[in-house]
C-alpha cells in the first residue's frame, strides 16, 4: 500500500513536502531527493508577462526514476532537519507572534516527527541520535530556537540536549557555535555549556577557531553568563585580531565585560588592537553606543583600567552623546508589579524617581536619598528554564553595586502571592533602614 502526504510549506525554499511510506523517500524544495537522482515533471509555465516560472501541483509529485534505492531512515530525518533549518533562516525577519503561529503550525510539526522528536514530548529516540549525530542535532537545535524563539519549543530542547554528547559524538567548529548562539538566542540554561566549552577547547580553542565564529561564540556565553575561563586563556595571533572589524571588536570587548575578564590577555589585545585605529568614520549604532559606555563603566569600576587613545576618547564622547538621550527618552509601559511598588514606596513616605538614568543605566525605580536602587526583574532576566540571571543584568547589577547603588531585586515569584509580596516589602523596609543608619554614620 503506498501512503503519500503531502504538506505546504512556507519560507523561500517552500514548495511541498512529500512522504511516501512504499518508497521510504522525502522530497524537499525543488522535489528532488538530496542523494538520488529523481525526474520532475512540471505543468507548463504560466504565461504572465514576466519572466516563465515553472509550477507544481499537488497531483504533479516527483517521479523516481526506476534505477533509484531507497533512502535510508537516516537521510529522511537529516533532510527533515535541514529543511527546519532552512524555514527558521526564513523566518528571521518574521515578527514574533508571526512566528510563533508558523511554529506551531502542522507543517512543523510534521517536520519534528520525521526528525524523530515529538512535539511537546520529552525525549528523542535513540535511532534519530544515531542518524542525525552531531551536526544533525546541532541544526535541530539552531531551528527550534530560531523558529520557537523564547517563548515555544523548551521542552523539545531540553530533550535534543539530552541526546547531545559532546564526548562522544563528532561535532564540527560550525556545529558547537550553533549550539552555542541557539542557547544564548532563547536563553536556555544546561549543565553542559562546560562539556561544550571542553569541546571546543579540544578542538584546538579559540586559537584555532575561525574568526567568523569567535565573536558569535563570546556573544553566547556573555548572554548565558556562564565564563568559559580555559578558553579565555587563549591568545590570538596579530593578524587573528587585526582581521576583525572595529564593531566586532566593540562585541568581542563587550563580551569579556560581561564575563568580568578586562585582565585577561584576550580583551587586552582587542583593546590595543581598537585603540590603534582611526574610529572617525565608524557607523555609530545604539547597541555600539550601549555596549561602549558599557565597556566604559567595566573599565572605570571594576579596576580594569587599560590605556585609552585619543580615538576612543572620541569614540567614548560619541557614544554618550547618542546613548544618554537614548535612555533618557525610552518609552515604557509601567508593569502591575512596578505600579504596587510605587504605590508602597508612596505609603511609606520614601520619595523615588522611576526610570532614572543618572548611573548610566535605566534604573526601574530610584531612591535617591539612602541609594537604593529598586529593579523590578521579570523573566527576561533570567535564563527561560532556571533560576539563573542572565550576564547583561547580572554586570548591571555590579555597575550599580559599584557606583554606590543598593540593589534591592524584586523577582515574578516575590509578587507571585500576597504573602511573597508583604516579605518583599518587609525586605525592603529593612534595607532602608539599613541604609539611612550606614549613611548617617
Amino acid at each position: 500500500m503506498n501512503v503519500s502526504t503531502t504538506i505546504q510549506l512556507w519560507g523561500p525554499c517552500a514548495a511541498r513536502l512529500v512522504f511516501s511510506s512504499s518508497q521510504q523517500r522525502v522530497f524537499y524544495g525543488s522535489g528532488l531527493p538530496l542523494c538520488d537522482t529523481a525526474i520532475m515533471r512540471t505543468k507548463p509555465a504560466r504565461s504572465t508577462g514576466r519572466a516563465a516560472v515553472p509550477t507544481q501541483s499537488e497531483e504533479d509529485g516527483p517521479t523516481l526514476s526506476p534505477c533509484s534505492k531507497p533512502m535510508p531512515n537516516g537521510s529522511r530525518q537529516l533532510q527533515a532537519v535541514q529543511h527546519l533549518r532552512k524555514l527558521a533562516h526564513a523566518a528571521k525577519g518574521i515578527p514574533m507572534p508571526g512566528r510563533l503561529a508558523k511554529a506551531r503550525a502542522a507543517p512543523i510539526k510534521e517536520l519534528l516527527l520525521v526528525s524523530g522528536l515529538s512535539p511537546g514530548v520529552g525525549s528523542l529516540s535513540g535511532a534519530s541520535v544515531e542518524a542525525l549525530g552531531g551536526r544533525g542535532l546541532a541544526d535541530l537545535l539552531w531551528a527550534l530556537a530560531g523558529l520557537g524563539g523564547v517563548h515555544y519549543f523548551q521542552k523539545e530542547m531540553d530533550a535534543v540536549l539530552e541526546a547531545v554528547d559532546f564526548y562522544r559524538q563528532d561535532f564540527t567548529w560550525d556545529a558547537l557555535v550553533d549550539i552555542a548562539w541557539a542557547l544564548a538566542e532563547v536563553t536556555h540554561w544546561t549543565p553542559k555549556l562546560a562539556d561544550l566549552a571542553e569541546a571546543l577547547k579540544l578542538r584546538g580553542g579559540l586559537k584555532r577557531m575561525p574568526n567568523y565564529h569567535l565573536i558569535t561564540l563570546l556573544w553566547s556565553f556573555a548572554v548565558l553568563g556562564y565564563n568559559p575561563a580555559s578558553l579565555l586563556l587563549d591568545t590570538l595571533t596579530f593578524h587573528r585580531v587585526a582581521g576583525l572589524r572595529s564593531q566586532k571588536l566593540i562585541f568581542a570587548c563587550w563580551s569579556l565585560c560581561v564575563l568580568e575578564q578586562t585582565q585577561c590577555q584576550l580583551f587586552k589585545d582587542f583593546w590595543k588592537e581598537l585603540g590603534s585605529r582611526d574610529l572617525a568614520d565608524m557607523h555609530m549604532t545604539h547597541i555600539v553606543a550601549s555596549q561602549l559606555c558599557q565597556i566604559k563603566m567595566s573599565l572605570t569600576d571594576e579596576g580594569g583600567v587599560l590605556p585609552v587613545s585619543k580615538a576612543l576618547e572620541g569614540v567614548f564622547v560619541d557614544a554618550d552623546k547618542l546613548w544618554k538621550p537614548i535612555l533618557s527618552s525610552t518609552d515604557y509601559d509601567m508593569s502591575a508589579q512596578h505600579a504596587d511598588m510605587c504605590r508602597a514606596l508612596h505609603s511609606m513616605g520614601m520619595e523615588y524617581v522611576t526610570e532614572d538614568v543618572s548611573s548610566g543605566y535605566a534604573v526601574d525605580i530610584a531612591i535617591p536619598s539612602v541609594r537604593i536602587a529598586v529593579e523590578i526583574d521579570g523573566p527576561s532576566h533570567f535564563a527561560r528554564n532556571a533560576d539563573r540571571r542572565l550576564g547583561p543584568s547580572a554586570m548591571k547589577h555590579r555597575h550599580l553595586s559599584k557606583r554606590g547603588w543598593k540593589v534591592f531585586s524584586v523577582t515574578a515569584q516575590d509578587w507571585a502571592s500576597a504573602s511573597s509580596s508583604i516579605t518583599a516589602l518587609s525586605n525592603l523596609r529593612k534595607l532602608i533602614a539599613e541604609q539611612r543608619s550606614t549613611l548617617q554614620d
